[in-house]
């Protein structure tokens, strides 16, 4: 069995839509939760992170730069 499961995110925010990927963990919930939310600088380390708290049990939800994404 997969440690987590990784889909596709959409939230509408004031007329904006923000995309990003959100991996939950396997077995029962609950879950803690993190969003992870890129900056100004370089933020290539995202994805690592957030596969690696999803390991260890973290729902994550991982968005992208406004204008940046699927």
């Amino acid at each position: 069995m997969p440690a987590f499961s990784t889909d596709s995110a959409r939230l509408a925010v004031q007329g904006a839509v923000l995309r990003g990927l959100i991996h939950v963990p396997a077995g029962q919930p609950p879950h803690a939760a993190v969003v992870l939310l890129p900056g100004a600088q370089d933020s290539r380390f995202l994805p690592w992170i957030a596969e690696d708290l999803a390991t260890r049990g973290m729902t994550v939800l991982d968005l992208d730069k406004r204008g940046v994404g699927s």
